[in-house]
């Protein structure tokens, strides 16, 4: 008997342990079977007999009735593919140590030294011992393994059974379903890697007559339905109606025609697919569909179709209770997005916190291949039974290649087809908004499936779970599981009622099942798909959609169809950052002469407009704001980033024109809600990992110190300044010494200008002698050049680059203020030197600095970040601190070289021309110019005729309210423009 000596006696046997002492004594009643080579899977002859026991304990008068042997036979093997891949690790690392201990040159050898196949001899004697009692022996060293086996036997018992009779039962329903007499069953194939409910799994079931169906061993209504209403929309969409499959629903079941890729036979049934898919997107968006991803959606000729649709009507979950970014999770959850169909990624500061490898997989994706998931390796063994079998390591992979229509063999991307998609999408939901109450009749009863992590997250922990200390020790496997509470723990779920739901996730996962969870339409109580009950989410799916349903206009409209052309196309043809694109030049329209000189309160009512355009779009969760912006990428799709703490894109940033309008007008709303801004960043101790670079003057704890000093300054908070020097305080010599970026945005120079823009305001000396160290690195890392003059070396560029954000420029005026304010000549000194190797590349025929950037097309700019404008301010900021000559010259070449008759594509402060507008409002200090506010002229006249300000990824629809690419650094200016000796320059880091 399988009884540990330490069991008291008194004390019944789990039921578990008596099924194992059955599957054990079986196993070791057979004989391992020949040792000819064919095996392909690790172990088989061990694992192929368990399933053969499994396969005894079948009720054979129910299973042999409708299942033919060759069926029964796939399911078999199925089950030992399922125990190879659980407990492998297992008896791999036995088997090692089992060599080791007789042959150790044996267990270490390499299999290609050996011709032919390696020897198999110990492996014979292992295996031999295991049928002869050692496998008893392994279930009591690994009781979890113990656990585990017999629950993969009886699990695969009942479903199978369960499976056969269903079948049964239901023989004339799917022939009148599925077309007339199918014949015996001939084969079964599982259709997903994961199973739910007790192990049950989707099956494909092929019928003597060639028909094939699948069986779904949960409730299929609410597919019923949504094919349902896309039949019912069809004779309003701008292609043909959609085809759907058949559908046979059941009591807690269902059958399904299966649905395979075909191609399409012309190009014009290829746009007819993907207008019918633009009608299938915004029904799931309407609907409420969410998880559709590659594996869910199946191109069929040129019809797409949705497989899966057990998330229609899905419960909506607020941003706190989810295991993502919460102004992320509030973004996306109103959007077209939560579909899974249009292809979306996040930056670190709005990444998934349960899948940080994450990839495309949406139905929709920019990509027809076997993609391989990076992020992940997969242990595979090699010189698979034999003495010398070994673990190698692989990227596993995703095929795509299904959800994407095809001709001729080859792939019809969706990016190729983004006004088609379009199409279908808007003529749909037109045909909705003109009767929405036709909609939601289908789905009263249906039940929907609760998807609160992404399936690859369990499979994740259901991997770690099969280690052979956690099938070893109950404590390592209750360990590994309570890795799914992380995101309780460090802020990302906020809401404790969800303890519940993760004991619904531990219940399931124990059973080595993904959880299914699931809940009614209008009755939002959670339950596993065994029928244990859960918490109840924030709102039921049915209220939800019709919420969604209200809001249906032509607003909501052009967002979804701005998020959705987002998905496809590329942001960076007006970002200078990424290298790329269609050439922009330093300006590249002539601006209409406006009608006069705006004054001063036109400048503040506009700024206070775009304050209260920046905080409306916010997401309030736990009573804090929150916000995301879609940012730039060289590819197509759509970025989204969620707010850091940080200056350039962050909450720091999204404060400041608040601070600066409530210190001119002493509107108390500002203030406000500059402090709830920055309120989070007050919540414990300083933290590095509320921004994710470390050094640096518009992003890291630089930008976040310098931002609360100023914000104190303009608050008269003195609580904002105590938190700056705290957080000035983390920086640390390591973070200095492995700095490799130099500039102003990430690097040394942003933290020298971020240190001393709060030394200015407090005279901490500390800040200085941390400001001194930047320094040194700086003059230690510059390199040699052409042009004689030593600069700094920067990755996307074939010399060192110019220009004040990433160049030659932003790191002189650091220097130099760094030189002045410690009274240390050499940084004075390097300053000056970088000037000469910026003078010695000026073009005078461009009248302008180039930019080095190798995939720049047009390499001469008037942007803060690149160019005219940004390299005239740096040197007007160092005629601040006492500059020799050549510094003048250059600040009054940018200044004649600059056009105001004509305007930059985008306004905002980093690329646009408010960064131009502080440039020239910088100027006119020291170079008796007054141009600033005829560019703002010029600027708001454009405005009113395209009815926005123009910003990187913005759009009426989709705002960016970040400092340096959105609105709230178009508002700051608007607000310098008025009071420039009451608001600091913050592209100076004063």
């Amino acid at each position: 008997a399988i009884r540990h000596p330490t069991w008291p006696a008194d004390e019944p046997l789990p039921d578990w342990l008596e099924r194992l002492e059955v599957i054990v004594g079986a196993v070791q009643d057979r004989d391992p079977g020949p040792f000819d080579g064919t095996a392909d899977d690790p172990f088989a002859h061990v694992f192929d007999a368990v399933a053969a026991v499994a396969r005894d304990r079948l009720d054979a008068t129910a299973v042999e009735a409708v299942l033919s042997p060759a069926a029964i036979d796939d399911l078999e093997a199925w089950l030992s593919e399922r125990l190879v891949t659980a407990f492998t690790r297992v008896l791999y690392v036995e088997f090692k140590t089992f060599v080791a201990l007789r042959d150790e040159d044996r267990a270490f050898a390499d299999p290609d030294e050996f011709d032919g196949r390696p020897p198999t001899t110990y492996y014979e004697r292992f295996v031999t011992e295991l049928f002869e009692g050692r496998l008893a022996d392994l279930c009591v060293d690994y009781p979890v393994f113990g656990r585990l086996l017999a629950t993969r036997v009886r699990q695969w018992v009942e479903a199978t059974t369960e499976f056969a009779r269903r079948l049964d039962d239901d023989q004339w329903r799917l022939r009148e379903q599925f077309g007339g007499k199918l014949g015996d069953v001939v084969g079964v194939e599982p259709l997903a890697d994961d199973t739910h409910g007790d192990g049950r799994a989707v099956l494909g079931v092929r019928f003597e007559s060639g028909a094939s169906v699948v069986y779904k061993p949960r409730p299929v209504d609410a597919a019923v339905a949504f094919y349902e209403v896309l039949d019912r929309f069809g004779d309003r969409l701008p292609a043909d109606p959609i085809e759907t499959p058949a559908v046979l629903p059941a009591d807690g079941y269902g059958w399904m025609e299966r649905v395979d890729h075909r191609p399409c036979p012309d190009e014009a049934t290829v746009d007819a697919y993907y207008r019918r898919a633009g009608a299938v997107l915004c029904l799931a968006y309407l609907l409420g569909v969410t998880d559709c991803h590659h594996e869910n959606l199946i191109a069929r000729g040129s019809h797409p179709t949705l497989v899966d649709l057990e998330t229609v009507l899905h419960p909506v979950v607020p941003p706190e209770r989810k295991p993502l970014d919460t102004a992320l999770g509030g973004f996306v959850d109103e959007s077209v997005l939560l579909t899974g169909l249009v292809p979306w990624a996040a930056d670190a500061a709005g990444r998934d916190r349960d899948d940080p490898g994450a990839v495309d997989r949406s139905g929709l994706g920019t990509d027809a291949t076997e993609l391989e998931l990076e992020a992940y390796e997969r242990p595979r063994v090699a010189a698979v039974n034999t003495d010398l079998m070994t673990v190698e390591y692989a990227h596993p992979t995703v095929d795509t290649t299904d959800s994407t229509p095809s001709l001729d063999g080859e792939p019809r991307l969706p990016q190729d087809h983004v006004d088609a998609l379009v199409e279908g999408f808007g003529a749909t939901y037109d045909a909705v908004a003109d009767d929405p109450s036709d909609l939601l009749s289908a789905f009263e009863p249906a039940e929907h499936r609760f998807v609160f992590r992404a399936t690859r997250r369990y499979g994740t922990v259901i991997s770690a779970l099969q280690s052979r200390r956690c099938l070893q020790d109950g404590a390592w496997f209750t360990i590994e599981l309570e890795s799914l509470a992380a995101p309780f723990f460090d802020g990302t779920v906020t809401d404790d009622g969800l303890w519940d739901l993760y004991e619904l996730e531990r219940t399931a996962l124990k059973r080595l099942d993904p959880p299914r969870l699931t809940t009614g339409p209008d009755d939002a109580g959670l339950r596993l798909a065994t029928g244990e009950p859960g918490p109840r989410p924030e709102e039921s799916g049915l209220a939800a959609v019709r919420r969604r349903l209200d809001r249906v206009g032509e607003h909501d409209r052009r967002r979804q169809v701005r998020l959705l052309r987002g998905g496809y196309e590329t942001l960076s043809d007006d970002d200078p950052h990424a290298g790329g694109g269609r050439p922009t030049g330093a300006t590249t329209a002539t601006a209409r002469d406006p009608a006069g000189r705006p004054d001063e309160d036109r400048f503040r009512h506009e700024a206070a407009a775009l304050l209260d355009r920046v905080w409306a779009t916010g997401f309030a969760v736990d009573g804090r704001p929150h916000w995301v912006s879609l940012g730039p990428d060289p590819e197509p799709g759509l970025r989204l980033l969620a707010t850091d703490a940080s200056l350039f894109q962050g909450r720091c940033g999204i404060a400041l024109p608040a601070a600066g309008h409530y210190r001119l007008t002493g509107d108390e709303t500002s203030r406000l809600r500059a402090l709830d801004a920055v309120a989070p960043l007050l919540d414990g101790p300083p933290s590095a990992d509320r921004t994710d670079a470390e050094l640096g003057g518009a992003v890291g704890p630089g930008s976040v110190a310098y931002s609360l000093g100023v914000l104190g300054d303009l608050l008269d908070a003195e609580d904002l300044v105590e938190r700056a020097l705290a957080v000035a305080a983390m920086l640390e010599g390591d973070w200095i010494a492995d700095d490799d970026e130099y500039d102003v945005i990430g690097g040394a120079a942003g933290t020298v200008l971020a240190l001393l823009g709060l030394h200015d305001r407090t005279g901490e000396a500390d800040l200085v002698s941390t400001a001194v160290q930047c320094g040194d690195h700086l003059l230690d890392a510059r390199v040699e050049t052409s042009a004689g003059p030593r600069a700094w070396p920067a990755d996307r560029t074939s010399r060192p680059q110019t220009g004040f954000a990433h160049g030659a420029a932003g790191i002189a005026y650091a220097l130099h203020r760094l030189g002045r304010v410690a009274g240390e000549q050499r940084f004075v000194d390097a300053a000056i030197e970088a000037v000469r190797y910026e003078r010695a590349v000026y073009d005078d025929d461009e009248r302008n600095w180039p930019d080095f950037r190798q995939r720049v097309t047009d390499p001469y700019h008037d942007r803060w970040c690149h160019g005219r404008s940004g390299i005239g301010l740096a040197r007007v900021g160092m005629l601040d601190y006492g500059a020799p000559d050549l510094v003048r010259k250059d600040a009054e070449r940018a200044v004649t070289g600059m056009r105001t008759d004509r305007l930059a594509p985008k306004d905002h402060l980093c690329c646009g021309n408010a960064g131009r507008i502080e440039f020239l409002l910088a100027a006119s200090r020291l170079l008796e110019v007054d141009q600033a506010s005829d560019l703002a002229a010029r600027v708001l006249a454009r405005k009113a005729d395209a009815g926005h300000f123009g910003a990187m990824g913005h759009s009426p629809e989709v705002v960016n309210p970040t400092f340096f690419w959105g609105l709230s650094g178009i508002a700051y200016t608007l607000l310098r423009l008025t009071a420039p000796d009451e608001l600091p320059c913050v592209l100076l880091w004063r």
